[in-house]
């Protein structure tokens, strides 16, 4: 080694394995307890689940879509003339 190359250079620190993977859905159970019980070490997954938001904007876009209605026509009938009665005394 010349006089630049120095020990410090060639030690390679070691970090602890994460045990959180890559895929978010995977659940990566506990090793001791599995070692206790005596069980394999097998790969449990989530249920998939859309991004926050994702599925409130997919029911606007359907919704905006289609010509159904949503209230009844009596109950909205009621409110309508109730806020037309409120509006009619002010």
């Amino acid at each position: 080694l010349g006089p630049f190359h120095s020990v410090a250079h060639w030690t390679v620190s070691v970090k602890e394995v994460s045990r959180n993977s890559s895929n978010p859905r995977f659940i990566c159970p506990d090793t001791r307890t599995n070692q206790r019980r005596g069980s394999r070490h097998e790969a449990q997954f989530l249920p998939h689940r859309y991004r926050p938001g994702t599925v409130a904007l997919r029911e606007i876009r359907r919704y905006q879509k289609s010509t159904e209605l949503l209230i009844r026509k009596l109950p909205f009938q009621r409110l309508v003339r109730e806020i037309a009665q409120d509006l009619l005394y002010i």
